[in-house]
């Protein structure tokens, strides 16, 4: 099975003063299954993070991309 991500998800994780920061955090790193992110969502994800958080927020995303550890769909 892999987990299908959504760009609150990955805010949250990422924005240390979200409320459900810690709980994302978490619960991404218990996570053995596959992790992916639809092409829409990634660009939903990149333009929020880089809104909220600015450009780091949004390398990050795609130096995990580049790793293997998130899988575009």
């Amino acid at each position: 099975m892999a987990v299908l991500l959504d760009a609150s998800a990955v805010l949250a994780a990422a924005d240390t003063a979200d409320l459900n920061h810690a709980a994302a955090r978490a619960w991404l790193a218990r996570i053995d299954e596959p992790l992916l992110i639809g092409a829409l969502t990634l660009a939903e994800t990149d333009h929020v993070l880089q809104r909220e958080l600015g450009l780091n927020a949004s390398l990050a995303v795609l130096a995990a991309i580049a790793s293997g550890a998130i899988r575009v769909i």
